[in-house]
């Protein structure tokens, strides 16, 4: 029993104010109190303390004690009787939950003048008997990281105040930011190139050379369960992730209620959740602050966590168990109520590893990802993480978090871009071109993933990732590069020299596509820096072709109103407000009479493009790709005696000996 003597008035009133809790000392000698502390303690942390500070209205006075029958409170009163302070002894609690109660007595130990209640809930590292390591992955689909700030989420706080957390993780950066690819990375922790979940519902084709971190687990003897809300994360576990009865599909409150019971009856000992109301209300208005669905679903999560919470602490051998905690999310959204691009409005999410092993620290910005809980979960049941191929990092371990101040701050003898850990931080990804030296022709570089964001365009490319070239002009000219063989939407730019040049030309999309194609005039051996960034759906490759510029002023004089040509492909291109045409034929024709004449490809038989210009290498008059099916139409107004220039190549350089029809009429 811990005992203190304190100042009572006899006559008169003495306060104590804890918060809004007010101690009264009346001319009886009886203090009344109303209020009570609520302390949760997570293991590691600062221990929480509490200080009442009377003041003694009239005297006189004599002495009373104050004292609690519990181990863990310390009770300390200043020299001068100013205050009483309540602290936690971190050394005495184990997890769960507790009731303790300080008594204030008169000095004779006659009479309770007041009673201080106090409950404590509490996460601790078990410090001796049969310990047993528990972990709960925590998954809030749709939850973006930068939307949750004005939602009142008291539950997730307290994980945050547990251990390590951000609101500005990243997703994985190979993939779209759809549900399918990026729960594929949180459970497997590796990229979406790894793993080869490339959206929704494509779970053949995932690569099970990197199984999820339940069936690694599960492999190892340990009891494994996930309660899930979207169906289609049954699909992407293994077959055997989880306990014959350790997979449940329902509602969110359902598959809360299933969890609460399993981690009560105590037997499993990796579980995974995954709440999905967010995302739900994020599709239906939109994933901001401005849609009260979707902050009363991230409450309404709140919630759920703190029932899982809950369950933790008052399970039937929490004392003795050791808990991880992790939280994150798959994806963010927009104003839309979309995502699936690699827009940072799409990647920012939350992410939280709380346990009473976890360092307690904010993580700085530029760090975090969703396929860290993999190897956190994996490096907390003693796997090392360094030799499980995955992507992510352990939370676990200590990291170089500062990648610009020249310290080696997680002392592995590897200082600031040095380190794995920094090798994603904008301080530490260089400019590094890929050399195409003076290619030319049909998809100089093919098949391309862009991963990293570093330099934008005028035009676009803020918050997609680029791939990046070096190209010299084999000769004096002007140059046609475009994306139009493949299918992904580009951002095209040319900068001088490196990636520190002056931008040279600089296309989001021509009219008709969301491609890209520019032109750019060089001298020989000039060195460009070709940029393709992404600024829309990331769904797939792409690609870079490269042509000298076709001359207009070629052009073979045509008499009629009809005629055929053979068509056979060679690397020259041009470009207007319409896509490029790739190795054109250009004729010169002349208008018999005023009127509206319609120009056709329609029996070509291939894919073709058409421009018409109002005079060698003059101004565009009309262009057009696909009028009806893959050939060209237009329309153009001429007087009697105009000359045109009509020009007709391939789309995207994919046809080689074809035949060109051209038809005229008025």
């Amino acid at each position: 029993m811990l005992l203190l003597s304190f100042l009572s008035c006899h006559t008169g009133k003495a306060i104590i104010d804890v918060s809004e809790t007010t101690v009264e000392c009346l001319s009886e000698g009886n203090l009344s109190l109303e209020g009570e502390i609520s302390w949760f303690y997570w293991g590691g942390s600062e221990a929480p303390e509490q200080l009442f500070s009377p003041e003694v209205i009239s005297s006189p006075c004599e002495e009373f004690v104050a004292d609690s029958s519990v181990d863990w409170l310390i009770i300390e009163m200043e020299e001068d009787g100013a205050s009483l302070k309540i602290s936690l002894d971190p050394t005495q609690v184990v997890s769960g939950k507790h009731q303790a109660n300080i008594s204030i007595w008169d000095s004779q130990y006659q009479n309770i003048l007041a009673d201080i209640p106090i409950s404590l809930a509490a996460l601790v590292s078990p410090s001796d008997g049969d310990i047993q390591k528990r972990a709960l992955v925590i998954g809030v689909d749709g939850a973006d990281g930068d939307e949750m700030h004005t939602a009142t989420l008291p539950n997730l706080e307290l994980l945050q105040e547990g251990g390590v957390w951000t609101r500005n993780a990243r997703t994985q950066i190979t993939g779209a930011t759809y549900s399918g690819p990026g729960w594929t990375s949180i459970l497997t922790g590796v990229e979406v190139e790894d793993h080869q979940v490339t959206s929704n519902g494509n779970y053949d084709s995932r690569n099970t050379n990197y199984p999820s971190f339940l069936y690694k687990l599960r492999q190892e003897g340990m009891q494994s369960s996930a309660s899930i809300q979207w169906p289609d994360i049954s699909l992407i576990l293994e077959d055997d992730a989880v306990e014959e009865d350790g997979l449940y599909i329902s509602d969110q409150q359902g598959v809360t209620d299933w969890m609460v019971a399993r981690i009560q009856e105590a037997n499993d000992q990796v579980m995974f959740v995954h709440l999905d109301d967010v995302d739900h209300a994020g599709h239906a208005t939109s994933f901001t602050i401005d849609s009260n669905e979707y902050i009363e679903a991230l409450e309404k999560s709140d919630r759920n966590i703190g029932e899982l919470l809950e369950a933790i602490l008052s399970g039937p051998n929490i004392a003795q168990e050791e808990w991880l905690i992790i939280l994150t999310s798959d994806h963010g959204g927009d104003t839309e109520g979309t995502h699936g691009t690699m827009s940072e409005d799409y990647r920012q999410i939350p992410l939280i590893v709380a346990g009473p092993s976890v360092v307690k620290s904010q993580i700085p910005d530029g760090f975090g990802n969703h396929m860290d809980p993999h190897p956190t979960v994996l490096d907390f049941f003693g796997y090392n993480p360094e030799f499980e191929g995955v992507d992510g990092i352990s939370w676990l371990q200590e990291h170089e978090l500062d990648c610009s101040d020249g310290l080696d701050n997680d002392q592995d003898g590897m200082i600031d871009c040095e380190d794995p850990t920094c090798q994603s931080s904008l301080e530490c990804i260089e400019c590094d071109p890929v050399d195409l030296g003076s290619e030319m022709g049909r998809s100089v570089a093919e098949n391309l993933n862009p991963s990293v964001n570093l330099i934008t365009g005028s035009c676009g490319g803020e918050s997609g990732f680029e791939e990046i070239f070096t190209w010299i002009a084999p000769a004096d000219g002007t140059y046609v590069m475009d994306t139009m063989d493949w299918y992904r939407d580009t951002v095209l730019y040319v900068l001088d020299g490196d990636c520190s040049g002056s931008e040279l030309a600089c296309n989001e999309s021509p009219s008709t596509s969301q491609r890209s194609v520019l032109s750019v005039t060089a001298q020989e051996g000039d060195e460009l820096l070709i940029v393709i960034d992404t600024d829309g759906s990331d769904t797939t490759t792409t690609g870079l072709s490269i042509y000298p510029e076709s001359d207009s002023c070629t052009a073979a004089l045509q008499a009629t109103d009809s005629w055929t040509e053979e068509f056979t492909h060679i690397d020259s291109s041009y470009a207007g407000s319409c896509v490029p045409m790739i190795s054109p034929i250009w004729w010169e024709w002349s208008a018999p009479s005023d009127g509206l004449y319609t120009i056709n490809t329609y029996d070509s038989n291939f894919d073709t493009v058409l421009y018409v210009l109002d005079s060698c290498n003059g101004a565009e008059l009309s262009c057009n790709d696909d009028y009806t099916d893959l050939h060209a139409g237009t329309q153009v107004s001429l007087l009697e005696g105009d000359m045109i220039i009509i020009g007709v190549g391939s789309f995207a350089g994919r046809a080689t000996n074809e035949t060109i029809h051209v038809s005229i009429t008025n």
